[in-house]
């Protein structure tokens, strides 16, 4: 299982995030990872007075979290290190756009056989392309 964290918890401790996930699924002996990545937020940044600056701040993050999904599928593509399990993707929040955005590489390099199931919780991602509107 490949767990991805969101926007307002990047960069927090593991244990304390995912915790409870971790001592359940190390219980039942499942391989548990946490995918962490760099939203851009910086804990000494100032915060932003103005919605057009919470905005701007959350577009950033959203960006990063496609690239972070784009590399996170590239590397799970090339079996990295998973040789032959299959894969479990949890995200939050902003975590969800990471694992949609990987979802979609990977659809577009034809791994069908590499991911079991997809949990998206309080997910801070569209589900349709901004052309299919």
């Amino acid at each position: 299982m490949i767990a991805v964290a969101g926007f307002m918890t990047e960069g927090s401790e593991e244990e304390s995030e995912w915790g409870q996930l971790i001592k359940h699924t190390d219980r039942n002996n499942i391989s548990t990872y946490a995918c962490n990545w760099r939203s851009g937020k910086e804990e000494d940044a100032p915060e932003a007075s103005t919605l057009d600056g919470t905005f701007g701040m959350f577009n950033d993050a959203l960006q990063q979290s496609r690239l972070t999904g784009e590399l996170l599928a590239c590397t799970l593509a090339a079996r990295i290190p998973f040789f032959t399990q299959r894969i479990s993707l949890l995200g939050h929040c902003l975590g969800t756009s990471v694992i949609s955005s990987c979802l979609e590489v990977l659809y577009e390099l034809g791994v069908s056989d590499l991911i079991e199931n997809v949990t998206l919780i309080a997910g801070a991602t569209g589900c349709y392309d901004s052309d299919e509107e």
